[in-house]
């Protein structure tokens, strides 16, 4: 199963990104024996992991060299990018560099993000315009503002968007403990910035809790969605949204819905990755997790929907509301991750009129006969 192959590789990658480039091919070998991915095929997915930016969040270096992150950081430090001078390196990814720069009018700090110049194939090349769409498309108090496009005089493509200072989701709940009532007001704010990007014909594909970051503002604490960097345009779709240039999925696999294996999403996979988000939220964990098997495991209980039940799993980790989930909660969760995405919630609206029925201790109508 090819699906299978790439979560293999997914899994192989993370790991090799940490060895040491002299050790790579002895490791490769250790870590392929008895396949499917084979070590010369992972150490070529080393030397082009930017065209497997589907499968990586940080950048994995070729097998010749290793360059100093700190070195190649100073490199760029008040360099000008158009109207920015970067301040520092916020992030990399396998198809661009994330800096913290600085706009002299008016004066302000945005997150910059340029794509790699080793990675303008047309592919990566249109993946980033279509970010660059999405963003400019989206005015919401709930998602990460686009500023502005432009070209760097080196002629790689840029875009500036407001900096969001603040921790992901899920970093954010093992550090402030929210309660429960808390947990589904964040997830309501998410709610709204992903029922605004439907609005605007945009689908996300990668909600997850890395990509929800929450950071106070006047006490309250404030969710910003990030990284629509995979988004599709339902009305300018991308070709081949769903699947990478060497056959692989973009997304994390844990929040991706079972159609989304297959390269075909609307706005119900944002339904499914939010009802992952919510399974999250009250419980604690994910409701898929990798570990649990092989990969092929993984992507099959998704398609099946083999899952523990959310009050189970609240449970199990000694959460204090877990029986508040039993039932009405639970039902909703069920129904926007049901693995038939006819049978999910048709709208985010759908969504969270059941969540407020939930929290003003009403019906919700996933259980109306």
């Amino acid at each position: 199963m090819k699906t299978a192959y790439h979560l293999r590789l997914f899994d192989l990658l993370e790991q090799a990104q940490g060895w040491p480039p002299s050790d790579r091919r002895r490791l490769a070998e250790a870590a392929c024996a008895g396949g499917p991915v084979s070590a010369q095929e992972l150490l070529a997915a080393l030397d082009r992991v930017e065209q497997l930016s589907g499968f990586l969040e940080s950048p994995a270096w070729s097998t010749e060299t290793a360059p100093d992150p700190e070195s190649a950081t100073r490199s760029w430090i008040g360099r000008e990018i158009g109207p920015y001078r970067i301040l520092a390196m916020l992030g990399s990814g396998g198809m661009g560099q994330v800096f913290l720069a600085e706009q002299q009018e008016p004066r302000r700090q945005v997150a910059l993000k340029l794509i790699r110049s080793e990675s303008i194939s047309d592919s990566a090349a249109e993946r980033f315009r279509a970010e660059q769409r999405a963003l400019a498309r989206l005015n919401h108090p709930h998602v990460a503002q686009f500023i502005e496009a432009g070209v760097s005089q080196e002629g790689r493509p840029f875009f500036a968007m407001e900096l969001v200072e603040g921790q992901p989701i899920d970093a954010y709940l093992e550090d402030e403990i929210p309660a429960f009532e808390e947990r589904l007001a964040l997830f309501l704010q998410v709610c709204a910035a992903v029922h605004h990007a439907h609005q605007k014909q945009i689908v996300h594909r990668d909600l997850k809790p890395s990509n929800v970051l929450v950071r106070p503002v006047d006490g309250r604490a404030v969710v910003k969605v990030i990284d629509f960097g995979i988004a599709e345009a339902l009305d300018r779709p991308i070709a081949g949204a769903g699947v990478d240039d060497s056959g692989g999925v973009y997304g994390t696999p844990e929040f991706l819905s079972p159609e989304s294996f297959d390269g075909d999403v609307d706005t119900r996979a944002d339904i499914y990755a939010l009802g992952a988000l919510l399974y999250q939220l009250v419980c604690g964990i994910s409701p898929f997790r990798r570990g649990q098997g092989t990969p092929a495991d993984l992507v099959e209980r998704i398609r099946r929907g083999e899952k523990e039940a959310a009050s189970v799993a609240a449970a199990r980790v000694n959460l204090p509301w877990a029986a508040r989930i039993r039932g009405d909660l639970e039902a909703i969760i069920v129904r926007a991750m049901h693995p038939q995405r006819d049978r999910r919630y048709g709208s985010v609206v759908d969504l969270v009129a059941d969540v407020r029925l939930f929290l003003g201790s009403r019906p919700v109508s996933v259980l109306e006969p």
